[in-house]
């Protein structure tokens, strides 16, 4: 009689470790992203951006160039929050292959997903 109930609790056991197999191959996979990359200094030291003077105008203020010290740095910028969306998904009709009756199926159904956020580097000057 022990047997019988450590075989009921090893197939037992099986069964909702195959459907939990089942029921993950089902998921969507969502890509996981990188973490956000630190400050990174650029190895060749580049010059700020600056204004060029205008000479010919004399109304329009004339802006100083900017000092070069600074540096590059990588940010990240969300281009794309996470959200929900919905989506219709076709249901196939299910047919008895003895009977040829239809059981059901045969409709569209209203489902929805999460979509992740997508984020993108923006590479910004930081004067020091």
């Amino acid at each position: 009689m022990a047997r019988a109930y450590r075989d009921v609790g090893l197939a037992h056991a099986m069964v909702g470790l195959v459907g939990v197999m089942a029921s993950m191959s089902q998921e969507p996979v969502y890509p996981v992203y990188a973490p956000a990359p630190t400050a990174v200094p650029v190895a060749v030291p580049l010059a700020a951006p600056t204004a060029v003077p205008l000479t010919s105008v004399s109304s329009v203020p004339v802006v100083s160039p900017a000092p070069s010290g600074g540096y590059w740095e990588r940010r990240p910028v969300v281009v794309h929050p996470q959200h929900y969306e919905k989506y219709e998904e076709w249901i196939p009709p299910i047919t008895d292959a003895r009977t040829g009756e239809t059981r059901g199926g045969g409709y569209f159904e209203t489902r929805s997903r999460l979509v992740p956020e997508r984020v993108e580097y923006q590479d910004v000057w930081v004067p020091q």
